[in-house]
């Protein structure tokens, strides 16, 4: 079972940029980020955000450009284009209205038209995009909706690649197999609530190229890894001893989830340790708040194989 972490990383580029203000400036901001995406279904303006902030809608977007390096609009309007394209890639049956509502937009015409103007692609390729498209294809649509500080690298993936990761020697493990509801993984954790913690995801390595919407995850609990435990059992899977790179992480976005998870394959890289592919990533939540600003504590681990002298 993951052991309890001291302070997880926080790989949320508004806390990263935030942490640098003073005290007063930055619960002002906090409330401000809490109005935009708690009202992400409303079509709130920058203004109103202002207004509901107690500041000047001038001093506003000076002193909120200046600490996210870009416009209050171009900030609203980029995070409910991050929702609108996780749910038409995982809510497969909503129509794409609902789904445009839901964001924050007038109609789905208007939904089409930010897709068009800022990813150059229509609600139907993205969902084609969803089922046929590799990681990597993935990646480069997010980078496209991911935090800028004027530098060519998302702000995401260069936290990512300050992520404390750590080489730890784990024993023999075994996960019994869960079947949850078909949900989006967000409707999941709010039906199941805590009892997302008790929950252990786990992917075999190879299985990571494949695209968004195939059954990439298997769910269950950890179980005894002793003899008692019937190994012939289909529901039982074991995970051999051996070295896994590991790390706890607060995530708040897809974003922020897929540079998490490249994070690990690039320090593995850089620490000089190559990917077990034979071996598993695994993920277990370890904090969940469901608030509209809310995020989740991830533990990962991901086998590698390290050279060790004879």
């Amino acid at each position: 079972m993951p052991e309890k972490s001291h302070q997880p990383f926080i790989l949320v580029p508004e806390a990263a940029l935030l942490a640098k203000l003073p005290e007063h400036q930055r619960t002002r901001f906090e409330k401000a980020l809490s109005i935009m995406h708690k009202d992400i279904a409303s079509v709130i303006s920058w203004e109103q955000v202002a207004k509901q902030s107690a500041i000047s809608p001038f001093h506003f977007h000076r002193q909120f450009t200046h600490v996210f390096h870009e416009t209050p609009g171009r900030y609203l309007g980029r995070i409910r284009l991050q929702y609108a394209v996780s749910m038409l890639f995982e809510y497969l049956s909503d129509n794409v209205t609902d789904i445009a509502l839901q964001c924050g937009y007038s109609s789905s015409q208007a939904l089409a038209k930010a897709l068009k103007r800022d990813l150059n692609m229509t609600a139907k390729a993205i969902r084609h995009l969803g089922n046929t498209g590799t990681p990597e294809d993935i990646n480069a649509l997010f980078e496209k909706l991911a935090h800028r500080d004027g530098s060519e690298t998302p702000l995401e993936n260069q936290l990512a690649e300050a992520m404390p990761c750590e080489l730890k020697l784990l024993p023999d493990r075994a996960l019994k197999r869960q079947l949850l509801p078909d949900l989006h993984f967000d409707d999941l954790c709010e039906k199941l609530g805590e009892k997302m913690l008790d929950i252990t995801f786990i992917t075999q390595v190879p299985e990571l190229e494949k695209s968004w919407n195939e059954d990439q995850h298997t769910a269950g609990t950890w179980v005894s890894p002793q003899p008692d435990v019937n190994c012939e059992d289909d529901a039982i899977i074991r995970i051999n001893a051996g070295h896994f790179l590991c790390c706890d992480v607060c995530l708040m976005s897809d974003i922020g989830y897929i540079a998490a998870i490249d994070g690990l394959f690039y320090h593995a890289e850089k620490l000089g340790y190559e990917i077990d592919q034979d071996g598993y990533c695994i993920e277990q939540i370890t904090q969940l708040d469901m608030q509209p600003t809310g995020g989740l504590v991830l533990s990962l681990q991901i086998a590698v194989k390290v050279n060790t002298p004879n």
